[in-house]
């Protein structure tokens, strides 16, 4: 507090998620408005402890964004009016809110490019084991190859393989997302069918081989 009473203030608000689910991972995307006020305030008078008698009036400000670097992510910020209704980085409607003591931040987060390449290529790995042992699968029961204990091992590892592919997704995306219905879990699924459907052709070995 100043000698004079007054005191200066900026209040930042963060409103709610405007758009944006985990579950569209990688391609979510997040929109966020973060409205920004400069407030000046008089007290009542020397003693006054309560801010029933006080009084506010907006003052001029100037409010630069710096976006600094993010991880796994592309951030843009838009400064626009705090009237909705004015288009996105209309300069007049922002230096006029500025004056009056309000401006407002639109922040666009999406994933960047690398890490959604990643995120496929991890899509294609999973897709590809799961054909291998599909393929293996189908092999040993039209009895083009034998159900071999390193046929088993080989499906095994790649079934367990794919538990260690999903860690690798960027940002450890929660389970249940639209990535992980279309393909872990089918990819899962069928490895864990392939490997018992070997397991079953070789406990039915006639020589007992391996």
């Amino acid at each position: 507090k100043s000698e004079s009473g007054n005191t200066g203030e900026t209040v930042c608000t963060m409103r709610e998620s405007i758009e944006g689910t985990i579950k569209d991972y990688p391609f979510d995307r997040y929109l966020f408005s973060l409205p920004i006020f400069g407030v000046s305030a008089r007290t009542g008078g020397a003693g006054t402890e309560t801010t029933a008698d006080d009084s506010y009036q907006s003052v001029p400000m100037r409010v630069y964004d710096s976006t600094s670097e993010l991880n796994t992510w592309e951030v843009v910020v838009y400064p626009i009016s705090t009237d909705y209704q004015d288009e996105f980085e209309d300069i007049d409607a922002v230096s006029s809110g500025m004056n009056q003591g309000s401006v407002e931040f639109l922040i666009d987060a999406k994933r960047d490019r690398y890490t959604i390449l990643l995120v496929l290529i991890v899509c294609l790995l999973m897709v590809a084991s799961m054909m291998s042992v599909v393929l293996m699968g189908i092999s040993v029961s039209l009895k083009y190859r034998p159900p071999t204990v390193q046929a088993l091992v080989w499906a095994a590892a790649l079934t367990f393989s794919l538990i260690q592919l999903r860690t690798l997704m960027p940002g450890a995306p929660p389970v249940g997302a639209t990535l992980d219905i279309l393909f872990y879990f089918p990819a899962l699924l069928m490895t864990i069918g392939g490997s018992i459907w070997i397991l079953w052709h070789w406990m039915r070995r006639a020589d007992y081989g391996i």
